[in-house]
C-alpha cells in the first residue's frame, strides 16, 4: 500500500508543480511583489499540504482534494474536518511571507541608509583634505 501511495504522491506533486508553474506565469504581471508572493505561497500551500485520509488510516492525501471530496460526498459539515486546518496553514504561510517580505525590505532600507552615511562621510573627508 505504501508503494502505491508514494507513486500517487509523485504523480500528484508533478501535476501540482505544473499548476504552480502556470500560476507563477499568470501572476508575473502583478505590480505588487507582496501580493504576488502571497498569492504564490497560498496556492503552493493549498496544493501541497497533506491531510489524513481518515481516522485510523496512515495514508495522507492532498488536503484540498480531501476537502473537496468530503464536502461534495458527505455534505457541508464534512468541510469542517479539513477546511479550517487548510485555511489556517494557508493564512500562516501568507503571514510568514508578509513578515519575511517586511524584514527584507527593512534590511534593504537599512543598507541604503548605511551606504548613504558612508558616502556623506567620504565626501566630508574629501572636503577637509
Amino acid at each position: 500500500m505504501l508503494q502505491s501511495s508514494l507513486v500517487a504522491w509523485c504523480y500528484y506533486l508533478l501535476g501540482a508543480a505544473g499548476l504552480m508553474a502556470c500560476f507563477w506565469w499568470l501572476t508575473k504581471g502583478l505590480q505588487s511583489s507582496r501580493l504576488r508572493r502571497s498569492l504564490r505561497v497560498a496556492v503552493a500551500i493549498m496544493l501541497v499540504c497533506p491531510f489524513s485520509v481518515g481516522d485510523g488510516y496512515a495514508d495522507m492525501a492532498p488536503a484540498i482534494l480531501m476537502m473537496a471530496m468530503e464536502t461534495v460526498f458527505e455534505g457541508s459539515e464534512a468541510f469542517l474536518r479539513v477546511g479550517p486546518a487548510l485555511f489556517g496553514l494557508t493564512l500562516l504561510g501568507v503571514l510568514l511571507t508578509l513578515a519575511l517580505d517586511q524584514y527584507l525590505r527593512l534590511q534593504r532600507v537599512k543598507k541604503v541608509a548605511e551606504e548613504d552615511l558612508h558616502r556623506h562621510r567620504d565626501e566630508l573627508l574629501a572636503e577637509t583634505e
